[in-house]
Order: structure tokens, then sequence, then C-alpha cells
């Protein structure tokens, strides 16, 4: 589901059919062990022109499921189906899991715990949600799945900056703020990752670019997490030097290294945004 639509048994992957077929089986997996009722199956496969044959196609594909998946698999309720899985059968809930035993770790100060578990959960993400499924059920669930893939990212770094791990996590944090420039939370990240390093000139002009291109596209104002982050990294500006500002820059010969092996953790200037920082724009 966190990629393409597949079924693994062991380490074959079973030959589910068609886009159809394995639209049916996604929107029963993304209710795992409830009915969903044939209309909404119907809804998720063809949208808001389904054809005359839809409900009998429906069934046609369940019981070609079943004889894939198992006769019990899959159940006919009044209404609708069920699909019966167990407990992190599906990757879904397995990141869901992962989710859940990181947030637990980085509340109680187990950074590395925290960290194993989020970059598992994102490890589970192979391709874009929901691939090779009907445009219905993309347009339904793909958005809130992508949403939580960013919100896990967001988290694991977070980790990173908290344990002090900004020389890894810069590069990647300049990309994910390339990738989503209007979403605030990376972008704080960011700063505090380079505030950490002690280029806070640098960070400051993560802010600058953020708040030009939200007041460009958007006619606002960075949101209240970060404007607090911006205030915090400016008071502490006259104590650091940014790379800009590091006169070994211009000097003669060779430049140096500047960054040391691992940066020191800023928790004055950590992120403390809501988990969907996010300003609803295109990028």
């Amino acid at each position: 589901m966190l990629g393409p639509v597949e079924v693994l048994i062991g380490e074959g992957n079973v030959d589910i059919g068609g886009r159809k077929r394995r639209t049916v089986l996604a929107a029963l997996l993304l209710q795992p062990n409830t009915v969903v009722p044939d209309e909404r199956l119907i809804d998720l496969v063809w949208g808001e022109d389904p054809p005359r044959s839809a409900r009998s196609q429906i069934h046609g594909h369940v019981h070609e499921l079943r004889k894939r998946l198992g006769a019990d698999t899959i159940v006919r309720e009044s209404f609708g189906y069920r699909i019966l899985v167990g407990a992190e059968t599906v990757d879904v809930d397995l990141f869901e899991r992962l989710l859940d035993q990181a947030r637990a770790s980085h509340a109680s100060g187990r950074l590395d715990d925290a960290a194993r578990a989020l970059r598992a959960a994102v490890s589970l993400w192979t391709a874009p949600a929901l691939s090779g499924v009907e445009p219905a059920l993309v347009t339904h669930a793909r958005p809130a799945l992508e949403e939580e893939r960013l919100n896990a990212i967001e988290e694991l770094y977070e980790v990173e900056v908290e344990r002090g791990r900004t020389l890894d996590a810069l590069p990647k944090l300049r990309g994910l703020c390339a990738e989503h420039p209007t979403r605030e939370r990376f972008a704080g990240l960011l700063m505090s990752a380079l505030h950490s390093c002690g280029r806070v000139g640098e960070a400051l002009e993560v802010y600058a670019d953020l708040r030009d291109l939200l007041r460009v596209r958007m006619g606002i104002e960075p949101g209240a997490p970060i404007q607090r982050l911006h205030r915090e990294l400016t008071a502490t500006r006259g104590a650091v030097t940014s790379r800009a500002e590091d006169p070994r820059a211009n000097a003669p010969g060779p430049r140096p290294e500047y960054d040391p092996p691992n940066c020191p953790a800023a928790p004055t200037a950590s992120w403390a945004g809501p988990r969907n920082s996010a300003r609803s724009t295109p990028n």
C-alpha cells in the first residue's frame, strides 16, 4: 500500500489481477476488519461515472480475490465486504505502529530508539502510496497517506537535530525544503540544524526566503512557531558567526573545514510547531 498495491506471501508476489481489482483490494485494506459498503467500493473504483454493471463487477473482483487470498479472507455482509487481516499484515498498520513506538521513545528521551523506529517507518515507503490503482481511490486516500509520510520525516529530523546529528541532516533538510518550500516545519528544522552548527546567518536566510515565498504566493506571514524560532535565532546572532561571516572563508590557501564532526544540539532553537505545518499551496 505504501507504494505499489501488491500481496506478498512468503517471498512470492501474488498475482491479484488488474488495476480495478487492485483498487477493490486496496479500498478494503484501508478499512481492515470493517465492512465497506458496495456503494463505497463503486465510488472508489469508478468515481462519479460508474457503469451499470459496477455492482456485479465488484462481486466478480471479490470472487477472484478470494480465490487468490483464501475463501475466508473477504467475507460478505448484508451491504458490503469485510477483509479480515491480522495485526501488521498491512504495511500501513506497521507504519502506524512504528510511529507510535517512536513517539513514545521520543517522549521518554530515548532518542536513539525513536530515530530507529522512525527510519524503519519511513523505509516502508517504496513509491507513491497506492500506486497502480484507479484515480478515484488515489484522489480519496493518497493525500492523507502522503501527509503521514511527511509528518514521519519531520519527526525523524526533529529527533536527529536533538541528537546533534545535524551534519547528516543538513543536506537532506535542504532537499526537503526545496521539494516542499512552503512547509514551515521543514524550514524550522533546517534553521535549528544550522543554528546548532553556528551558522545563524544562514538560518535567518532560510526564514527570509520562506517569508518572502509565503507573502508572494499566499499573501500571508509565517506561522507563530517559526516566527518564535526566528526571534530566538535573531537574539543569538551576535554570539554566533555564520559561515558567510567566518573570516576563514576569505583566508588565502585551502579553505579549512568549517563544520565539526557533530554539531551540538540547540534545545532553545528546537522546532516546536504543530505536526502538520504545511501551507496549502502548490509547490
